[in-house]
C-alpha cells in the first residue's frame, strides 16, 4: 500500500471506529505520513487510528508526535471556542448581526468536534459596522492584519487567534457565486437563544461549503479535510437534495460537487474499507490533485491549473509559460476592485494596479514570487 492508500485507510479507520489491520501498514513511512497529515490538517483525526498501532508497525517517537498533535489541537480548539463565544457576546451587546461560517458549523458533525483542525475562524457580519468591529476587536487585544482590502478583514492576537470577519462571502473571482451570494441575507434566519446571530438552512450551508471548496479547487486546490467534512456532513445531516441540485446548477458547480461527494463516500463509507480501486479514473485524478494540494492549495497546483487552461493539449511549453506570466503581470482580476477601489474604478488608472502589485511582490511577497517563478520554470508535462 502506497502512502496515499495508507493515509486514506487510517482516516477510514478513524471515521468508522475500526482497529487498523497492521499487516496493511508495515511498509508505511509514518514520518512522511505525519508530514502529509500536517499539510492537510488531519493529524489529530488520523491519530485516532494511529493510537491503536503497535511499536512493531510505527516508531514510538513518531507515534508520540501524532498524540502530541492530537492533544495540542484539542487545546487550541478549546481556546478558540471560548474566544469565539466572547466575540459573539460583544457582537450581541453592540447589536451587530453575524453569521458563523465553515468550520464553526461543520465541526459539530465530526466524531469529536475538538479535533477538527483549523487556522482561523470565519464570521460574516453586518459590513456597515466594519469600523465599529475594528474598534471592538482592538479593545479585545487584536491587531488588524488586513482591513478594507478584500472581502474579509483579518484580526490576529497572540499566541494563536486569527479571525476573518467577512463583509461578503465571495470576491469577484467568479461572477456566478459573487452574484448569488451578494444578497445572502434572504437565506439567513435567526439562531436560537441569540438576538443577532443568524444561521443558514442545512441545505444552504452545504451549498455554500461546496461553493467555497470549488473556489479553492479552481484557485490552487483543497485538502483531504474537505472530503472528510463533506462525508461527515452528508452522513449526519438530512438534506433536501432536490433543492441543493437546483442551486448547484445555478452556481454551475454541479459536476464538482458530484465528484467530491462520490469520492468522499467511496473512500470513507463503512462498507468500502477505504478502497481506492472503487474510484473512476476522473475521480482518481481529482483525488491525486487534492492529495498533492494540501488544506489550502499550493503554488504548483494553482500554476498547473492556469497553465493547463491555456492549451487544449495541456502542455507546459515556453509559449504557455510566457502567456501565464503575461497574464500574471498585466491582467487585473476583478477581485482587485475591493483592494484598490479608486484605481480600479477608472479604466485609465486601472493598469496602475499592476505596478502596485509588482512592487508588493518585490517587497512584501518576495519569497512567494520567487517560489512561484521557480515552480513554473521547472514544470514539465
Amino acid at each position: 500500500m502506497d502512502i496515499k492508500g495508507s493515509l486514506i485507510y487510517l482516516i477510514w479507520c478513524s471515521l468508522n471506529d475500526e482497529i487498523p489491520d497492521e499487516a496493511l501498514l508495515r511498509e508505511t513511512d509514518f514520518e512522511q505520513l505525519f508530514q502529509i497529515c500536517q499539510k492537510h490538517k488531519i493529524t489529530a483525526l488520523t491519530d485516532l487510528s494511529v493510537h491503536n498501532l503497535s511499536h512493531d508497525v510505527i516508531n514510538d517517537k513518531i507515534k508520540e508526535k501524532f498524540y502530541h498533535k492530537y492533544l495540542n489541537v484539542q487545546r487550541i480548539n478549546i481556546l478558540f471556542e471560548a474566544e469565539k463565544e466572547r466575540i459573539f457576546e460583544v457582537f450581541e451587546k453592540n447589536k451587530i448581526w453575524y453569521l458563523p461560517l465553515k468550520g464553526c458549523i461543520i465541526k459539530d458533525v465530526w466524531p469529536q468536534s475538538e479535533i477538527r483542525e483549523h487556522a482561523d475562524i470565519d464570521i460574516l457580519f453586518d459590513r456597515t459596522y466594519a469600523d465599529k468591529v475594528r474598534t471592538l476587536m482592538a479593545d479585545m487585544g487584536y491587531d488588524t492584519k488586513e482591513f478594507g482590502k478584500s472581502y474579509h478583514d483579518t484580526y490576529i492576537k497572540k499566541p494563536i487567534y486569527n479571525f476573518e470577519m467577512h463583509r461578503y462571502l465571495f470576491t469577484n473571482d467568479n461572477e456566478k457565486t459573487t452574484e448569488y451570494y451578494m444578497d445572502i441575507n434572504k437565506k439567513m434566519f435567526p439562531a436560537e437563544n441569540q438576538k443577532y446571530q443568524y444561521r443558514l438552512s442545512c441545505e444552504d450551508f452545504y451549498i455554500y461549503f461546496i461553493a467555497h471548496a470549488v473556489k479553492h479547487l479552481r484557485l490552487g486546490g483543497t485538502g483531504l479535510r474537505t472530503l472528510v467534512d463533506i462525508y461527515l456532513y452528508l452522513q449526519n445531516v438530512p438534506l433536501n437534495f432536490s433543492y441543493i441540485s437546483e442551486q448547484l446548477s445555478v452556481l454551475e458547480i454541479s459536476d464538482e460537487e458530484e465528484k467530491l461527494r462520490n469520492i468522499s463516500n467511496k473512500l470513507f463509507s463503512l462498507e468500502n474499507n477505504g478502497n481506492l480501486s472503487l474510484l473512476e479514473d476522473d475521480e482518481k485524478n481529482l483525488l491525486n490533485f487534492i492529495f498533492l494540494s494540501g488544506a489550502y492549495g499550493t503554488i504548483e497546483s494553482k500554476a498547473k491549473l492556469e497553465l493547463s487552461a491555456l492549451s487544449s493539449n495541456q502542455t507546459f511549453s515556453f509559449k504557455n509559460k510566457f502567456i501565464y506570466w503575461t497574464k500574471r503581470i498585466f491582467a487585473v482580476p476583478a477581485r482587485y476592485n475591493m483592494r484598490y477601489p479608486k484605481l480600479y474604478k477608472n479604466k485609465v488608472t486601472r493598469p496602475l494596479i499592476n505596478f502596485v502589485r509588482f512592487y508588493n511582490g518585490l517587497t512584501k511577497n518576495r519569497k512567494y514570487l520567487i517560489s512561484e517563478f521557480r515552480t513554473v520554470r521547472k514544470m514539465k508535462k
